[in-house]
Formats: structure tokens, C-alpha cells, sequence
């Protein structure tokens, strides 16, 4: 069993199938070093929206400016997400690795109640997953 960012593994060991003799043990490997120093470096800062996808508008917008929506990360794991008529304070943190992209949790406070998404950090880009679509964001 391979280890994760947040837990344990084991290695394969082996034992009789007849007796229950144990031939080599089973040892615990350390869960994986997080990432996420590194990447809390890259990610603090002002990300301002670039692309819009919407699946079931079959939207697929690039290049867009003065949308008015923005996302402020500070270190620490708290920031803000902005649009053109509100700002929603916001938590951030590290879930997981997935085909070389960094997923976290993004918790925005909306009128005093959570709302969950997935912010991905990939090639340069934040992707916020919310409703439908994607929205993604540059650093500026």
C-alpha cells in the first residue's frame, strides 16, 4: 500500500498461505514530505481571472479583462475572493496530489455561510471550480 500526504503505507511482505508463517514483514512507510511549503510560496499574491469554462454553457472564454473577479491569497492560508459588487473572505488548504496538480480546499465565507470548492494550481494557473464551471486565474 502506497502512503499518501496524509497517511501511512506498507510494503508488500509475505507469509505462507497454509501456516500464517511470516517469510519477510510488512513495514510502514512514511507518509509523503507536503509540497505545500513550496507551493505556499509560488501561490500568495493577487490572481486576476483569465479563462471561463463552462460545461453546460459550452462557454470557453480566454483572455478576459476587467471581469472584476480576483482571488487574494496571503501566507498562512486565508485571502479573499473579489468580484465586481462583493469580497468573500476565504481559507485555503493543501488536500492532495493528483496527475500534477495541486488541489486544494477553498472555503469562502458567502453572507456567513461556508462555501466549498476546489482551487487547483497547475502550469501557472488557478482553477476555481464553482457551479458549472471553472474559472481561471493569472498572477498579477
Amino acid at each position: 500500500m502506497e502512503p499518501t500526504y496524509t497517511k501511512t503505507g506498507l510494503t508488500e511482505g509475505s507469509h505462507c498461505s497454509v501456516c500464517g508463517e511470516v517469510f519477510v514483514a510488512q513495514e510502514v512507510v512514511p507518509v509523503l514530505e507536503s509540497p505545500s511549503a513550496e507551493i505556499d510560496a509560488i501561490l500568495p499574491g493577487t490572481w486576476d481571472l483569465w479563462s471561463i469554462y463552462d460545461p453546460a454553457e459550452s462557454i470557453n472564454l480566454n483572455g478576459i479583462s476587467d471581469s472584476g473577479f480576483k482571488i487574494i491569497i496571503k501566507k498562512g492560508g486565508t485571502g479573499a475572493f473579489i468580484g465586481t459588487q462583493f469580497t468573500y473572505p476565504a481559507t485555503w488548504t493543501f488536500d492532495r496530489i493528483e496527475d500534477g496538480i495541486f488541489i486544494y480546499s477553498f472555503i469562502m465565507d458567502v453572507d456567513g455561510s461556508d462555501s466549498k470548492s476546489d482551487l487547483a494550481y497547475y502550469d501557472d494557473t488557478l482553477f476555481l471550480a464553482l457551479g458549472t464551471g471553472i474559472l481561471g486565474f493569472k498572477k498579477i
